[in-house]
C-alpha cells in the first residue's frame, strides 16, 4: 500500500498527486509483509521483491544446483576468495552506520499501517500457525549452546535428534503445543531444551510469558509423559559442560 501521509510528511507531496509516470520517491508498505520501502512513483509494486519471489513465484523454484555447483560456491567463500577477506570497516564508517540506525523511527501513522498489514498476512489460511511454529527457531538454524550440546552427544555416541527447527510439537491444542529442541531417538521419551541465560530468566525479564518459564515448561511435557532435561547457556559454557551433561543424562539412564 501506498503511505499517502508518510509520503507528504517526508517530500511535500501526495502521492495521489503525481502522474502514473512520474519519478519522485514515494513510501509504501509492502501489502504482504507490511515492509516499509523508498520507490520511485512509476516502480511501485505491492509487494516487496521478497515477498514478490515466493513459491512458485520464484524464478528458481523446483531447480537444484548440482553438487559440483554447489562445491565450486562453497570454494568461492573460502579464505582469500571471499569477497570481503583481509578488509575491515574503518571507525569512521562504523560511528557512520551507528548514528544512521540511531536516528532512524517510525511515525505513529507508519506503525498502525504495518500492524494492519501483519493482521491481513495473519488472516491468510495457515499464515498464522505458521508464523508460530517459526518462533525462535525462524531460520532452522542452532544457537550456541545447542551446537555444544550436540557435539557432547556426537563425541560420546549419544542418540539426540534436533527438533528445535519446529519438526515435534509436543501437546494437543496447537496454542498450547511447545517445541522442545533435542529428543532421545530410541523410544525413552526424553527430550531436552537448552535456556538462554538471558531470554529464559525471570529475574532478567520481569515480564517474560509464563510458558517460557522452567517451571511451565516442566509441568507441560511431564503431562504428555515426557522426561524433560533443561541445561543452561552457562551450564555448557563452563570447563567441565561436558561432564556435567553426561551426569545428567546418566540420572536419567541413558548410558554414556
Amino acid at each position: 500500500m501506498i503511505l499517502e501521509e508518510e509520503t507528504h510528511e517526508k517530500f511535500g507531496y501526495y502521492p495521489s498527486d503525481l502522474k502514473p509516470s512520474s519519478h519522485k520517491p514515494i513510501i509504501c508498505a509492502c501489502d504482504d509483509c507490511g515492509k516499509i520501502r523508498l520507490l520511485r512513483s512509476k516502480q511501485y509494486f505491492k509487494l516487496c521483491a521478497s515477498c514478490a519471489h515466493k513459491g512458485e513465484k520464484h524464478p528458481f523454484f523446483g531447480k537444484h544446483h548440482s553438487e559440483a555447483a554447489r562445491e565450486k560456491m562453497s570454494e568461492r567463500q573460502k579464505g582469500e576468495k571471499h569477497h570481503y577477506f583481509g578488509k575491515h570497516l574503518s571507525e569512521i564508517h562504523k560511528q557512520r552506520i551507528s548514528e544512521a540506525e540511531k536516528g532512524k523511527k517510525l511515525t505513529e501513522r507508519t506503525r498502525k499501517k504495518m500492524h494492519e498489514a501483519a493482521i491481513i498476512r495473519l488472516k491468510k489460511p495457515g499464515e498464522k500457525d505458521k508464523m508460530r511454529k517459526i518462533g525462535r527457531h525462524q531460520s532452522g538454524k542452532k544457537t550456541n549452546p545447542e551446537r555444544i550440546f550436540e557435539k557432547i552427544c556426537q563425541r560420546n555416541n549419544l542418540d539426540f535428534h534436533y527438533v528445535g527447527d519446529g519438526s515435534l510439537w509436543i501437546g494437543k491444542k496447537k496454542e498450547k503445543q511447545l517445541n522442545p529442541d533435542f529428543i532421545e531417538a530410541n523410544g525413552k521419551k526424553i527430550l531436552v531444551e537448552i535456556f538462554g541465560d538471558y531470554w529464559h530468566s525471570p529475574l532478567l525479564r520481569p515480564n517474560m510469558k509464563e510458558y517460557s518459564t522452567l517451571g511451565y515448561r516442566r509441568k507441560h511435557y511431564k503431562q504428555y509423559n515426557w522426561i524433560p532435561l533443561f541445561f543452561w547457556e552457562s551450564d555448557l559454557k563452563r570447563e567441565d559442560a561436558e561432564q556435567f551433561v553426561l551426569n545428567q543424562l546418566e540420572k536419567e539412564g541413558i548410558k554414556t
